[in-house]
């Protein structure tokens, strides 16, 4: 998808990704006019043999936009997730506001999660900033869970949901 946001526009985009073989999501979003406001959001989950890719670029040329992009996902064994997100502000962009967030659960050994947030930024008067974590189940979570009669695929399975449906 490629998208051109002329001023005051905004853009809503919202991906959600099962995989398959190889699979690949990308968003282009080119900000030229200013006041802009982009929202980018993603759920992937990688299950066995699954491929998950979620790609974007943002590149901003625009004074005072605002860009949010919020990716959550989640693999299992043998599955792949990919996040590949890239903002770049350009020097006419002054008062640009970007956050990028990119979080991932690795919910079985030999799940892969490969993250790649960039920022390229070539103004200087602006609020930018890119976050990304990996990781896998909080037992102490589930252990509470289990001791309130959850079986443990059960309680596993709704701490990841309470992950995901951030995004």
């Amino acid at each position: 998808r490629k998208v051109k946001l002329a001023k005051s526009a905004s853009f809503r985009h919202f991906v959600i990704a099962d995989g398959a073989r190889y699979a690949r999501i990308e968003a282009e979003i080119d900000v030229v006019g200013a006041g802009a406001r982009v929202e980018l959001g993603g759920v992937y989950l990688a299950a066995r043999a699954r491929h998950a890719d979620l790609t974007s670029q943002v590149i901003l040329g625009a004074e005072g936009t605002e860009v949010r992009q919020l990716m959550r996902g989640a693999a299992r064994k043998g599955g792949r997730g990919v996040f590949q997100g890239r903002f770049k502000v350009e020097r006419a962009a002054q008062k640009t506001d970007a956050q990028m967030e990119h979080n991932a659960l690795l919910l079985e050994e030999g799940a892969e999660v490969f993250a790649k947030p960039e920022l390229e930024i070539y103004a200087d008067d602006v609020q930018c900033s890119h976050g990304n974590t990996a990781g896998q189940l909080d037992e102490a979570a589930v252990f509470y869970l289990r001791q309130r009669g959850l079986p443990e695929v059960e309680a596993r399975a709704m701490i990841t949901r309470a992950f995901l449906i951030e995004a």
